[in-house]
């Protein structure tokens, strides 16, 4: 880093205009060399290392990123007053990593009290989704909602001040609002996005027959969706890491014997760290060191089959990235890698594995148990996610009038959850706007649709699949060639499939919708 630093000193002696070829070999040169003492930092992330530190490194990746950024602004001149919309933007990102901590730092500080004992926000939410007892699980899970309603006024403040300062800087730029910026960062036409959740609406009645057939089960008229989520929980199928790994191989060998040797390569050579220490967050980081054709993986293994889900996906992950045609490039990774393509990889994996477990099992029960817990997680991609998506654009739309209060905000959460689940629930998560920490991500607005999208094309390239010879070539350069054309473009070349027209995603329905009906059946 302070090589990268020495070299941009030396670039800002020269004025952008006279830029030549040296200086842009530079320029080109110190992007790769950026993202690689950024993958270092995250690697960092998940040990023990002190966050004053950790928030030193961050900052100064940051700051040279937004050095590289502006100096790329003005060769590419796209735009009048360009030195101002990039002083616009740079004191924007600033302000706005200046909330993201505010806000990471009042989750850190949360102790939610269960009878004697304080616990952190994590470990709450831990033992309020995952432990065996449910007197436990329930009482943990309004502890933490109602410490998080005591707290709800800061985290409204910080959320309001984040979305009104992106709003008024996109509207000084001249960039339109945030929703239409990241459609085209991701790839999409707002005609194929409409699209899919038309599909996903129709089909609701189909898909909220689970929800009704899991209440049966328990002998009630509604679930809450506390309940719906933790029941998902009430099965006991432990996996060692190993035969994870085997499984995993297995899975991808039917659809490509490369994915498959890669997966062996991958593991064998130490790139995944599956130690579960307390240093590291729940689930799993894939993180890229482009350059070097490798990636690593670092994940809370604890044997569970979500952590073998959660090895698949990031799995997934690490196959895209190889993948990737490395060619010196004027930007940055993440101004091109489109989230709608990356989920698809690492979801394509682990419905893949999960889809030949499922298979295998001749104990009735435990295929059951499985089942729901496939089309649980499903679920959650088409309405958990949904819910989501609906509570963020209502709250930018409402936003760009006045600030909400957190009463109003979490009304507004209930309301969308509520239409997203078909309003086939009890009640709905309380306070998930303040939960989970993609609303409060500075460089990633509308986080949330991606997963969806990824995982509704993912279901359709299992069926394409099916075709070995011809999927595995396409599915490669499918993934290769991420951000040089839109996703629906490279959709459409490699696969023949238009994602504007509605039967492709009814086909991706469809498959979920079998799974239900066996579920009923069995």
């Amino acid at each position: 880093m302070k090589n990268v630093k020495v070299n941009l000193a030396e670039l800002k002696k020269v004025e952008p205009i006279n830029f030549g070829d040296k200086e842009i070999s530079i320029l080109t040169g110190l992007i790769p060399r950026i993202e690689k003492a950024e993958s270092f930092y995250y690697c960092l992330s998940v040990e023990n290392t002190a966050p004053s530190f950790l928030t030193t490194i961050r900052s100064d990746i940051s700051s040279l990123k937004a050095d590289v950024r502006i100096m790329i602004a003005y060769i590419s001149k796209k735009k009048d007053s360009l030195q101002n919309h990039s002083e616009i933007s740079s004191l924007t990102m600033e302000a706005l990593r200046g909330y993201e901590d505010i806000y990471l730092q009042l989750h850190s500080n949360l102790q939610i009290k269960v009878e004697e004992k304080e616990l952190s926000f994590s470990e709450a939410n831990q033992i309020a989704m995952k432990y065996s007892d449910s007197e436990i699980r329930n009482k943990v899970f309004h502890s933490l909602n109602e410490t998080l309603k005591n707290q709800s006024n800061l985290f409204a403040s910080v959320y309001n001040q984040m979305i009104g300062l992106r709003q008024k800087s996109m509207m000084l730029t001249g960039l339109g609002d945030s929703f239409e910026q990241s459609l085209k960062d991701n790839g999409l036409s707002r005609e194929s996005f409409h699209t899919m959740w038309s599909v996903v609406d129709e089909n609701l009645p189909q898909l909220t027959k689970f929800i009704e057939k899991k209440a049966q089960e328990s002998n009630k008229d509604r679930l809450t969706w506390h309940e719906l989520m933790a029941s998902a929980q009430n099965f006991s199928y432990n996996i060692l890491f190993s035969d994870a790994a085997v499984e995993i191989t297995d899975a991808l060998e039917k659809i490509d014997p490369k994915i498959s040797r890669f997966v062996v390569e991958a593991i064998s050579n130490g790139w995944v760290d599956a130690q579960p220490r307390e240093s590291k967050p729940r689930g799993g980081i894939c993180i890229p060191f482009l350059t070097d054709k490798q990636s690593r993986i670092t994940l809370y293994y604890d044997e569970s089959f979500d952590s073998a889900i959660t090895l698949a996906h990031e799995l997934g992950h690490a196959w895209h990235y190889l993948q990737l045609n490395n060619t010196p490039s004027l930007s940055f990774l993440e101004d091109k890698f489109e989230m709608t393509v990356a989920e698809t990889s690492s979801i394509f994996f682990e419905t893949a594995y999960v889809d030949v477990i499922i298979q295998r099992t001749n104990d009735l029960a435990l295929k059951k148990s499985l089942l729901g817990w496939k089309i649980a997680r499903s679920l959650n991609y088409l309405m958990s996610i949904r819910g989501a998506f609906l509570f963020e654009k209502r709250f930018h739309e409402a936003r760009a009038v006045s600030p909400l209060s957190a009463d109003e905000i979490e009304a507004l959460s209930q309301q969308s959850q509520k239409e997203a689940y078909g309003g086939s629930l009890n009640s709905y998560e309380p306070y998930v706007w303040m939960k989970y920490d993609q609303f409060y991500q500075i460089d990633v607005p509308f986080y949330n649709y991606p997963y969806t999208f990824g995982f509704l094309l993912s279901l359709g390239m299992l069926e394409l699949a099916k075709d070995q010879a011809y999927f595995s070539t396409a599915f490669s350069r499918f993934l290769r060639e991420t951000g040089t054309s839109p996703v629906e473009q490279l959709v459409l070349k490699h696969f023949g499939i238009d994602l504007s027209n509605p039967s492709f995603w009814q086909k991706s329905l469809d498959r979920l919708i079998s799974d239900i009906e066996l579920y009923a059946s069995l």
